[in-house]
């Protein structure tokens, strides 16, 4: 994911206060429950301050900043965990989802980013990355520290600086992708690749589906090609996708991966193996074809394949 766009997080680096009310940095706000505190502190990453957020009981300690209206993107945050006494398990960076009203939704939609162990000296980057454009209600998020609260509960001291909000750039449409890098993408992943017609599998779907295509490419790696039979014109402008689970007998796979080539994007996919073969559920399939390869696993050899192989080893 390419990340092109400036900083959108409000006051990034706290050095703006408001003078007229708490002398707070401006664009964010803080709460806190009785033995805890979020305060300015001069120990700062950059600039000539930071936010320090501590919690001397096993309360809640929160701060926010105002909302964003972007879906997707990823953020980057400096901190310096001082203290915890569970391990920095409650020093806790969110990304939550609110809708158009500002207001987190219901169910709550939040990522987040541990602090990790508490590292006493010195400060580290965090990162989170977060994607809720498969969430029509989230219109918005909120970039949200926190100590203690939604994990386990302890005392905790950290301090915070250098916040950046990158939104992710993707074409607004279909119309707008490069055909070219569609056309690449495709090119480069079945470079070499051979029809393997040995394989047997089965794309379920709720719409008419396709048989999946088959492939071997150079290197002996399984590939699967598919896609929703579903007409262009019932899709409109937009093509959300149809849930789908693919059913593949005869093969055990070490690792599958799912290959977007309008996107030219990898993700990494979870599978169940049974006796019979792999299932793959979750998939998202769309009118254009999703490639799956499945890399270093076992597959049964093709009707007469073993006998062809030992014939040609009895005449070596």
């Amino acid at each position: 994911m390419r990340i092109t766009d400036p900083n959108l997080a409000p006051n990034p680096v706290f050095e703006r206060l408001n003078p007229a009310g708490n002398n707070f940095p401006v664009g964010w706000g803080a709460g806190t429950a009785r033995g805890a505190s979020v305060t300015i502190t001069k120990v700062a990453h950059s600039g000539s301050q930071a936010v320090e957020m501590k919690a001397t009981a096993p309360v809640n300690c929160w701060m926010n900043s105002q909302v964003i209206p972007v879906r997707e993107g990823r953020v980057t945050f400096w901190f310096r965990a001082l203290s915890s006494s569970v391990a920095g398990k409650n020093l806790i960076f969110y990304v939550i989802g609110v809708n158009a009203a500002g207001i987190e939704s219901t169910p709550p939609c939040r990522l987040r980013r541990s602090g990790g162990r508490c590292r006493r000296w010195g400060w580290h980057k965090g990162a989170l990355q977060f994607d809720y454009r498969n969430q029509p209600v989230i219109k918005g998020i909120i970039p949200a520290p926190r100590i203690n609260e939604g994990v386990t509960s302890g005392k905790g001291d950290w301090m915070l600086d250098n916040v950046d909000l990158r939104r992710a750039r993707r074409p607004a449409d279909m119309g707008r992708i490069p055909s070219f890098y569609t056309c690449q993408a495709i090119c480069t992943t079945l470079s070499g690749a051979t029809p393997d017609r040995h394989v047997k599998a089965q794309l379920i779907t709720a719409a008419p589906d396709k048989t999946p295509w088959t492939f071997r490419d150079r290197h002996g790696a399984l590939l699967l090609a598919a896609c929703s039979a579903i007409a262009t014109a019932r899709l409109k402008d937009h093509a959300p996708g149809v849930p789908g689970t693919l059913v593949i007998r005869g093969v055990h796979p070490h690792r599958v991966e799912a290959i977007d080539p309008l996107y030219g994007k990898t993700q990494r996919l979870d599978f169940t193996e049974t006796a019979a073969g792999v299932k793959i559920p979750g998939l998202l399939i769309r009118n254009y074809p999703l490639i799956l390869r499945i890399r270093r696993g076992a597959c049964l050899p093709p009707p007469g394949a073993l006998r062809f192989r030992c014939l040609e080893a009895a005449r070596a």
